[in-house]
């Protein structure tokens, strides 16, 4: 395990995808950083610069949906985060599959909160 380790806490109801099903508000997710001790030093933003720890108190924090597995470092959990995304956003074919040409999709959201 390293000095420092990053989780990623975040509501799956306030996250937003644009059409490519990319992040848009980076920050909907609180990206915690932990002392080798487990002890929360600050919240980063997805470049590891501490920011204002944001609306809720940290015990409301570690209730929220979390990826990572407590010994990541920052690209790490980054990565977990990522995969989650990809696996959990719904999306829409916008042009059907041809002789020619795949099907075209365009992302709606996250999967039980698009509209």
């Amino acid at each position: 395990m390293t000095e420092k380790y990053y989780d990623i806490y975040f509501d799956p109801a306030e996250l937003e995808v644009d059409g490519s099903g990319d992040l848009v508000n980076w920050d909907a997710l609180y990206i915690l950083e932990y002392d080798e001790n487990g002890k929360v030093m600050n919240r980063v933003d997805r470049k590891g610069t501490p920011v204002e720890f944001g609306d809720y108190p940290l015990e409301n924090v570690l209730d929220l949906y979390h990826v990572g597995y407590g010994d990541d470092d920052l690209k790490g959990a980054l990565n977990w985060f990522f995969k989650w995304l990809k696996d959990n956003t719904e999306w829409r074919e916008t042009s059907p599959e041809t002789r020619w040409q795949p099907a075209e999709y365009i992302c709606i959201g996250i999967e039980g909160c698009a509209e």
